[in-house]
């Protein structure tokens, strides 16, 4: 091996331990933002969990997902107009209210 084999080699290792080095801080930048969004993740879920605690949280739950299914599910606007549509809400509040189960009643009417 000649003088300028072993240079160069000396010259390429050098330039895999700067890469190897380049990696690792990269993939430690790369792995503190993951962490970042998972924290995030996990203080919006226990934000989330926090908020649905309670039998309020289930009802208004219950009823954001219906109202909007009913406005992915709605079909076409009828020719005539309604003439009651506060009925078709006393309907869904009686249907939310039935379903809630009998604690949960229990502890909205205070007793």
């Amino acid at each position: 091996m000649t003088a300028a084999d072993r240079a160069a080699r000396a010259q390429r290792r050098q330039d895999l331990l700067l890469a190897s080095q380049l990696l690792r801080l990269q993939a430690g930048a790369a792995l503190g933002q993951l962490a970042e969004r998972a924290d995030a993740g996990q203080r919006l879920a226990t934000r989330a969990r926090a908020a649905l605690a309670g039998p309020l949280g289930w009802a208004g739950a219950g009823l954001l997902v219906g109202l909007g299914l009913r406005r992915l599910l709605r079909r076409p606007a009828a020719p005539a107009p309604r003439r009651r549509p506060w009925l078709r809400w006393a309907l869904l509040a009686w249907r939310v209210w039935r379903g809630l189960p009998p604690v949960w009643r229990a502890q909205l009417l205070g007793r």
